[in-house]
């Protein structure tokens, strides 16, 4: 679905600055985009799924039409990783956990693995691996697809699989085949989180980054390790009959002791929650994020536009002219790919430095090493941000100071401006504007 902006007012009109808000589902249709994309629009992604859905809105030429992101990547603007775990708690949580004792007795009936799954043919093609894994290994399989093993009536619509009567049955099993329909980074649903909260060590295919999400080091086996399904089935042979080596897995748990820095960041700066009423929802959450970055890039632009340029009898003064402000201000964007505009143009984004001088007081003879300094970076519509900083200019005001203080003084205001624009500090360079003012 797609949601339009008007923005309020004459004031915000007067900017020419206008929104499109894109919220994009399942069943989103790329050829609904507005094309083509104005320079002066901001569009913000919304897709919470995999590429498996809408694998479109993920190539190149798509992803990077868009300013603002709310994805699975840990890149996007407002990340969603962790859009299927409620807390940290609730892998600590002994809730469901079943002790080791009673789920070998319940091996005499069950198999050590379990597999649910309804959706029979996902890119990952993980029904492919498991029917090989299955050729080795005993698998209870309760969904449609290889299924084997029926569930009780009440619990085979798909809305109980939050059901607790259909928790307790996963828990009872030693391993869970966590396989997502994707083979993204960062794609990570409740195949994951789900066995982690039963106390069941999953089986994982997915994420090619999951070891960035895990609780511990030590707390689910990685398809990825193995070869051959049946090295896997191996595998989780001889944790089966180990009671020792099969817990290992489950030690994060039953300390309660989550050793991962990146998990325990990434849900304590989560600025939304999920299934709690005193937190915003991602939905909500990102709509308040896009306003908030567009009105502070409205905020730079302006700001870039007010600055002063100081004019002296000595120079012309097209070569303070101030370039265009097109490009957007703001830094990377959503994925593997840049931002929907790059990252930082010194060129169109900060103030448009002409010639930087050069026609004007050239080094002398002496000062070779500097002039070659000077003309080794573009300066065609490119600003002092180009060259090294302040470090440079100083150099350079130093060695020139006797030449033409005026000249010199100015060119180095504008460079304390363009730096005050950077740093958001604008009394910096009003301050070198007056010094040149009092001359």
């Amino acid at each position: 679905m797609r949601v339009d902006i008007s923005q309020a007012g004459k004031r915000d009109k007067m900017r020419g600055h206008s929104l499109k808000l894109l919220h994009q589902g399942t069943d989103f249709s790329i050829d609904s985009l507005p094309l083509p994309r104005k320079e002066y629009h901001d569009w913000a992604l919304f897709h919470e799924e995999s590429p498996k859905n809408n694998y479109k809105l993920f190539h190149e030429a798509t992803i990077t039409l868009f300013n603002h992101t709310a994805t699975f990547s840990r890149h996007s603007h407002l990340p969603l990783t962790t859009q299927y775990l409620e807390d940290v708690e609730v892998l600590k949580s002994l809730r469901f956990m079943i002790p080791l004792q009673m789920k070998n007795s319940l091996r005499k009936r069950l198999a050590p693995l379990v597999y649910v799954q309804s959706d029979c043919n996902p890119p990952s093609d993980r029904d492919s691996y498991v029917r090989e894994l299955m050729c080795h290994i005993e698998v209870d399989s309760y969904g449609e697809c290889l299924h084997n093993r029926d569930l009780p009536q009440h619990l085979r619509n798909p809305a109980a699989m939050d059901d607790g009567n259909f928790l307790k049955i996963l828990a009872q099993y030693k391993f869970i085949l966590a396989f997502e329909n994707a083979i993204c980074e960062d794609y990570i649903t409740e195949k994951l989180w789900r066995p982690l909260k039963l106390g069941v060590v999953p089986v994982y295919f997915g994420s090619p980054s999951i070891v960035d999400w895990l609780p511990s080091n030590k707390s689910a086996i990685l398809v990825s390790n193995f070869s051959h399904p049946r090295e896997l089935a191996q595998y989780i042979k001889t944790l089966d009959r180990n009671d020792e080596e099969y817990e290992s897995y489950l030690q994060w748990k039953l300390k309660g002791d989550i050793s991962n820095p990146r998990l325990l960041t990434a849900m304590k700066e989560r600025k939304w929650g999920l299934g709690d009423v005193t937190q915003d929802n991602y939905i909500d959450t990102f709509e308040c994020m896009v306003c908030n970055r567009v009105w502070e890039n409205i905020r730079r632009k302006e700001k870039v536009n007010v600055l002063p340029v100081p004019i002296t009898p000595e120079l012309d003064p097209r070569v303070f002219q101030v370039g265009s402000h097109q490009s957007r201000v703001e830094g990377l964007n959503p994925l593997h790919c840049s931002a929907g505009h790059t990252a930082f143009d010194a060129g169109q984004d900060a103030i448009g430095f002409q010639g930087c001088g050069m026609e004007l007081g050239r080094p002398s003879a002496e000062k070779e090493p500097m002039e070659k300094r000077l003309n080794s970076t573009p300066h065609s519509g490119t600003c002092l941000l180009a060259l090294e900083r302040e470090k440079v200019l100083e150099e350079y005001v130093s060695y020139e100071l006797g030449k033409s203080t005026l000249f010199r003084l100015a060119w180095l205001t504008r460079v304390h401006l363009t730096l005050a624009y950077e740093r958001e500090d604008i009394s910096r360079g009003l301050s070198a504007l007056e010094s040149v003012e009092e001359l």
